[in-house]
């Protein structure tokens, strides 16, 4: 069951990696917390002067019990900042995130997560050191799992 959702996974980033743009801009790579890293993780990206469109791959939970045992949230999202809304500097974005997980503790299950978010660009051209923070609601495999969270993002864009 595990190798499935492994492979779950990589046709997900094979999909997701098809939706950044390479011809319009260079490819960044990211390195962080938050929803541009899918929790901790990393991310390729394309920036514009506008805009970031993004997919990340990374992991919500890390976590060990002696009744579950090792348990590992994980999985791949796809997102859109815009930073041509909020003034002009072209550093504070607004943004969105998706995100499919798959929760390997216990009973295997997977959520998918979306947040709406800001984000603030150190850098004008988006390389370089982010932060922001993201409000996300994570839909569980039934209505009781339904999470709201809120995420802190900071990383850096290479």
């Amino acid at each position: 069951m595990k190798n499935m959702s492994k492979v779950k996974i990589l046709v997900g980033i094979m999909l997701l990696a098809s939706a950044v743009n390479a011809e319009e801009s260079e490819l960044s790579y990211g390195l962080g917390i938050g929803a541009l890293y899918n929790g901790v993780g990393i991310n390729i990206a394309s920036p514009s002067k506008e805009d970031l469109k993004y997919v990340s791959l990374g992991c919500i939970d890390f976590s060990y019990s002696s009744y579950v045992g090792f348990n590992t949230n994980c999985g791949v999202g796809i997102g859109y900042i815009n930073t041509s809304i909020i003034g002009n500097s072209n550093k504070h974005g607004l943004g969105v995130h998706l995100a499919v997980h798959e929760d390997e503790g216990g009973a295997s299950s997977t959520q998918v997560s979306l947040g709406a978010g800001y984000t603030y660009f150190l850098n004008q051209s988006k390389i370089g050191w982010n932060f922001g923070l993201t409000p996300m609601y994570i839909f569980g495999d039934s209505e009781n799992n339904n999470k709201v969270a809120l995420l802190f993002d900071l990383g850096y864009q290479f």
